[in-house]
């Protein structure tokens, strides 16, 4: 049986000290990340918003994984990895990778990252059931003291195969602002060896129709709404907040200058909102907007000109039939 061994941090101080500050900010500047949406609900309702048919992320990149995942793995040229992996969901595409690991006969060990612990926890139960023979050791926190403690751990451990392969799916990317995104590939990039041929692999959604755009998040069935109101009720949850969420609404709508999808929840009245274990009061005015997400779609262009920016060079782009997706190959130049 894999080991289900695991690294946690305190989300509650974190969830607090973020919405304490975030929604304290004045009209126009509220904000709760997105990283806070996949709590146990959040993470069902992202699950159902992948199933949309107007949501082409997820089936578009299985497409490519399906099609790639065989050359990308034997491309390795290894006989034992490291396998790492940021915001691994419901781990619907790591089966695929693991699929094609085992079959080339490689030795894995999978370390999945994510700051929700209710989501690696179920992630890490149905892929131990799977896969009867994968160690997993799961990491709850945030991506870069992730890699910084496994990294530590891998080289510690000399069971532990050395190189790594890590993988950024969903367009995950895309939620960064652009000077993060920099840093964050420049601070991946330092946890890299190139004795050991570390490999990295990121998923980007590509620019394209606008309407399109739009659609994947707004879907009809209002799934990809109620994932968005999910924050307040998780406020409400969490910390005692007295949020009515037929007082709010979603929005989301493509930033043709800014060149991203941009998402909020929007007051409809002027109200007051207390928030128990914070002993605060938000002050909301109608039509005042708090900023849950970007999600920034990229140019193949643009996407070697990061790489470069970042001390990469680009090694591959695997896209589908349609150009509307980019799983990246980046190698530490």
């Amino acid at each position: 049986m894999g080991a289900r061994r695991g690294y946690f941090h305190n989300i509650y101080e974190e969830f607090a000290d973020h919405i304490r500050k975030g929604l304290s900010q004045d009209f126009g500047a509220k904000t709760i990340s997105p990283k806070f949406f996949y709590d146990y609900n959040g993470s069902r309702l992202f699950d159902k918003i992948c199933r949309q048919p107007e949501y082409y992320p997820t089936r578009t990149e299985i497409e490519i994984l399906e099609k790639y995942s065989k050359e990308i793995i034997s491309g390795l040229n290894c006989n034992a990895a490291s396998m790492i992996e940021f915001g691994n969901g419901s781990s619907l595409k790591t089966r695929i990778i693991l699929k094609h690991f085992f079959s080339h006969g490689v030795k894995v060990i999978y370390f999945p990252v994510d700051i929700s612990h209710t989501a690696l926890g179920s992630s890490v139960r149905k892929l131990t059931s799977e896969f009867k023979e994968l160690s997993i050791i799961g990491v709850s926190s945030e991506y870069l003291e992730g890699i910084r403690r496994i990294r530590n751990l891998i080289e510690a451990n000399n069971q532990m195969p050395k190189k790594k392969v890590m993988f950024f799916l969903g367009s995950s990317i895309g939620n960064f602002e652009p000077d993060a995104t920099k840093s964050f590939l420049k601070s991946i990039k330092r946890s890299m060896r190139t004795q050991t041929q570390d490999n990295l692999f990121i998923s980007f959604d590509l620019e394209k129709d606008t309407d399109k755009l739009q659609a994947a998040y707004n879907d009809r069935a209002g799934i990809t709404s109620r994932f968005n109101l999910n924050l307040l009720k998780r406020v409400n949850k969490d910390l005692g907040g007295t949020f009515n969420l037929r007082n709010f609404f979603h929005s989301a709508t493509y930033n043709r200058k800014k060149k991203r999808i941009e998402m909020f929840i929007v007051s409809k009245y002027d109200q007051e909102v207390y928030i128990r274990d914070l002993d605060q009061t938000i002050i909301l005015k109608k039509n005042e907007k708090i900023h849950t997400e970007s999600s920034y779609k990229y140019s193949l262009n643009q996407i070697e000109q990061l790489a470069e920016e970042s001390g990469f060079l680009v090694m591959r782009n695997y896209v589908d039939a349609n150009t509307w997706f980019a799983l990246v190959s980046l190698s530490p130049r």
